[in-house]
C-alpha cells in the first residue's frame, strides 16, 4: 500500500488497517535496490513479529540530492516507492519529503519499533523519544556493497 503522509484520509486508512498490530517504521533511499536493501527490510519485518507489519519511508529525490549530491538518485522517487511498496514484508510505504517527516510518521501512525542502520547508532532519531517506541539498530550487511560503491564500480569499469 502506498500512501501520502500528508493526506488525512490516507493516514486514517493506514492507522485503521494496522490498528492493534506491532508496527515498525524504517526509511532509506533505496536507490538501485539491491540484496542488502532486501536483507535489511526482511530483518526489520521479522523483528515486528508474526502479526506485525513494516511501514517504510522512501527518501524523496530532494532529500537524496541534499545528502549524496546532485547526480543522485539514479532511480526517481516514484519508481523507488513502487519498488519498496511491492516488496514481501512491506505493508505500506510513503515518500519522506523532509527529514521531519520520519518523526511525524512515528507520531501519527502508532509506531512500536523504529529501525535504523548502524550509522544512526549515536545519532538522535526523530520519533525514538515517543512513549512506547523502541529504537532498534539493525546491523549492516557487509556482504554487499552500498549503492554508492556500486555506482563508483560501474563508472570505473565502464568508462575511460
Amino acid at each position: 500500500m502506498i500512501f501520502d503522509l500528508y493526506d488525512e484520509g490516507d493516514v486514517r486508512i493506514v492507522r485503521d488497517a494496522f490498528k492493534g498490530k506491532m508496527v515498525g517504521l524504517t526509511s532509506g533511499s533505496f536507490d538501485m535496490f539491491h540484496v542488502a536493501h532486501e536483507q535489511y527490510l526482511q530483518c526489520c519485518r521479522r523483528h515486528c513479529g508474526h502479526e506485525g507489519i513494516l511501514i517504510v519511508g522512501v527518501d524523496s529525490d530532494h532529500l537524496i540530492r541534499q545528502r549524496k549530491g546532485k547526480k543522485r538518485p539514479i532511480i526517481p522517487e516514484s519508481d523507488r516507492l513502487q519498488s519498496v511498496a511491492g516488496r514481501k514484508g512491506v505493508a505500506a510505504a510513503f515518500i519522506l519529503g523532509t527529514v521531519d517527516d520520519f518523526g511525524r510518521a512515528a507520531e501519527i501512525l502508532g509506531i512500536k519499533f523504529i529501525f535504523k542502520n548502524q550509522e544512526y547508532e549515536k545519532i538522535a532519531v526523530l520519533g525514538a523519544e515517543l512513549p512506547g517506541v523502541e529504537l532498534v539498530i539493525v546491523p549492516d550487511f557487509q556482504r554487499t556493497e552500498s549503492t554508492t560503491a556500486l555506482i563508483e564500480k560501474v563508472l570505473k569499469t565502464h568508462t575511460k
